[in-house]
C-alpha cells in the first residue's frame, strides 16, 4: 500500500507544485525563470560577438590588403608619371631655348628694317622710298634692295634641325614661333620690293601679314595697330613676343593636366597612407 502512495505521490507532486508554487513563491519563481533566460541570452551573446569579431577582423585584413595594393599601385604611376615628366621637361627647355633663340637672331638680324618701321611715319617712309625727301633715312635698309642677298639671309631661319624641337614645344609655341618667322621674312620680301619699286605700302596693311598675325592675335589688336602711325608692327612683334614666352614659361613647367594629375594622385597617396596607417592599428588592437 505505502508503495502505491509513494508512486502517486511522485505523480500528483509535480503538478500540485507547478501549481502552488508560483502562487506561494511568486518572487522565486520570476527569479529563477529571468536567471534561466538571461543565462540563455548571455550565451547567445557571447556566441554573436565571437562571430562578430571574426568576420570583422577578416573585413580589416581585406581592406588593409586592398589600401595597401592601391596604394603600391599608385605609387608606382607616380613615380612613372614624375620620371616621365623629368625627361621631357628637358627636351622641352631645349626646344624653347632654341626657337627664343632663333626669335632672338631674326630680331637682330632686322633690327634695321624695324627701325624703319618703328621710327618714322608712313608718309616718311613713302617719301623716302620713293626719292621725293629724307633719303638719310634709307641708311638702315638700304641693303634690302638686294633681295637675293635678303633671301641667302633668311635661309638659315627655315633650316630643317629646327624642325626637330617641334614635338617637345608644343603646337601652339611652335605656331607662335612660325608665325614671328614669317613675317620678319615676309616683310624683308615688301621692303625690298618697295625699294626696288620706289612704291612703299604700310607692310601693316599687307594682307599676307594680317592674315598671319590674325592666328595668333586678336583682330581689335591688329586694328589698332594698323591706325598706329609710327609703331604698328613693331607693336604686333612685341606682342608675339610677349604670347611666345608665356606659353613657353607653361610648356617648360610641365603641362596643365599633367600637374593637375599629378597633384591629385599625390594627394591621394597621403590619404591611402593615413589610411594604412589606421588599419595596421586597428589590426593590432583586434581580439
Amino acid at each position: 500500500m505505502w508503495t502505491w502512495v509513494v508512486g502517486a505521490a511522485a505523480i500528483v507532486w509535480p503538478l500540485v507544485a507547478s501549481v502552488l508554487v508560483p502562487k506561494v513563491f511568486p518572487g522565486l519563481f520570476s527569479k529563477l525563470l529571468l536567471e534561466t533566460v538571461e543565462q540563455r541570452n548571455r550565451k547567445d551573446l557571447a556566441r554573436y560577438k565571437d562571430e562578430l569579431d571574426r568576420s570583422a577582423a577578416l573585413s580589416l585584413e581585406q581592406a588593409k590588403g586592398e589600401i595597401i595594393g592601391s596604394y603600391a599601385t599608385l605609387k608606382s604611376s607616380m613615380d612613372f608619371l614624375s620620371a616621365g615628366q623629368s625627361g621631357l621637361r628637358t627636351h622641352s627647355v631645349e626646344a624653347v631655348e632654341t626657337l627664343w633663340r632663333m626669335m632672338l637672331d631674326l630680331r637682330e638680324a632686322h633690327a634695321g628694317l624695324m627701325y624703319f618701321e618703328r621710327v618714322f611715319l608712313v608718309r616718311e617712309r613713302q617719301d623716302a622710298i620713293a626719292g621725293k625727301d629724307y633719303p638719310q633715312i634709307l641708311r638702315s635698309i638700304v641693303n634690302y634692295k638686294n633681295e637675293a642677298a635678303v633671301a641667302a639671309r633668311s635661309d638659315p631661319f627655315q633650316a630643317v634641325e629646327i624642325e626637330r624641337r617641334r614635338p617637345f614645344c608644343g603646337e601652339k609655341l611652335w605656331l607662335i614661333f612660325v608665325i614671328y618667322r614669317s613675317v620678319y621674312l615676309r616683310s624683308a620680301y615688301l621692303l625690298g620690293r618697295a625699294l626696288n619699286l620706289g612704291i612703299y605700302t604700310p607692310l601693316i596693311d599687307d594682307v599676307g601679314i594680317r592674315q598671319l598675325m590674325t592666328a595668333a592675335l586678336p583682330q581689335d589688336l591688329l586694328d589698332r595697330a594698323q591706325a598706329d602711325e609710327c609703331n604698328g608692327l613693331a607693336s604686333l612683334i612685341g606682342q608675339l613676343e610677349g604670347e611666345f614666352l608665356k606659353e613657353a614659361a607653361r610648356v617648360m613647367s610641365g603641362s596643365k593636366a599633367v600637374a593637375e594629375s599629378l597633384a591629385d594622385m599625390q594627394a591621394t597617396q597621403r590619404l591611402y597612407t593615413r589610411e594604412v596607417a589606421t588599419a595596421i592599428s586597428e589590426i593590432g588592437t583586434a581580439p
